[in-house]
């Protein structure tokens, strides 16, 4: 049997990992969660363990207030232009320190 004879036979057969189901599995897990919380909620206080439909109108609030978009976009730039500063300082700022490890760690310049 070849190498790629055995993935292309899963894709073909349709047995093998595919990541983007969510199966009966995943339902039940997601059920189960969610019925061991909403347990917990009974018993547990109410600012560690809200409520599954608590959760559940937050969440829609979150999700169709502007403002919260807003603000969701607003700190995914932020976080976008952090990641480019630091790998655009790293660019074209090469190699200040080097680490050489032998027995120990120790600091070098390059």
């Amino acid at each position: 049997m070849a190498p790629d004879e055995g993935s292309s036979a899963a894709r073909r057969t349709g047995k093998g990992l595919n990541y983007f189901s969510f199966g009966y599995e995943g339902f039940v897990a997601l059920a189960g969660l969610a019925l061991v919380w909403q347990i917990a909620s009974f018993f547990i206080p109410h600012f560690l363990f809200p409520s599954v439909p608590e959760i559940a109108a937050r969440l829609f609030a979150i999700f169709t207030s502007w403002n919260s978009v807003a603000d969701a976009l607003a700190t995914s730039a932020r976080i976008l232009a952090g990641l480019t500063g630091a790998f655009g300082s790293a660019r074209f700022w090469p190699c200040r320190w080097r680490v050489r490890r032998l027995s120990s760690v120790t600091l070098t310049r390059c």
